[in-house]
């Protein structure tokens, strides 16, 4: 969750805030930011192929793959996954370029 949509959880009583801010939660939360952060950098490397960074992404956890995807502008994780099935060497330095232009190496 981000704080919005915390506090819209909260709200409708479709979570409440201990388990929002459950030790384990937050940990797992930490962990998929992490995996989702190296991601982008193995994305960023040169030397990773397409076919390399899909048997890579495909190891993320979900929560992790939604969120590279979402940086990525992918419209899920599936999409994501297939593009870099899908993905030439132009496109792939397209994608690195974006994300350098975002700001993210």
């Amino acid at each position: 969750y981000d704080a919005i949509e915390r506090r819209r959880a909260i709200a409708a009583g479709t979570v409440t805030a201990a388990v929002v801010h459950s030790p384990q939660i937050l940990a797992e939360r930490q962990s998929s930011d992490q995996q989702a952060q190296a991601f982008i950098k193995d994305i960023l490397t040169e030397n990773n192929t397409a076919a390399d960074l899909a048997w890579k992404a495909k190891k993320l956890k979900p929560s992790a793959l939604v969120t590279v995807a979402t940086i990525t502008g992918a419209p899920s994780a599936e999409d994501f996954l297939e593009s870099l099935d899908n993905q030439s060497k132009d496109s792939l330095s397209q994608l690195r370029s974006s994300l350098i232009n975002m700001g993210l190496a």
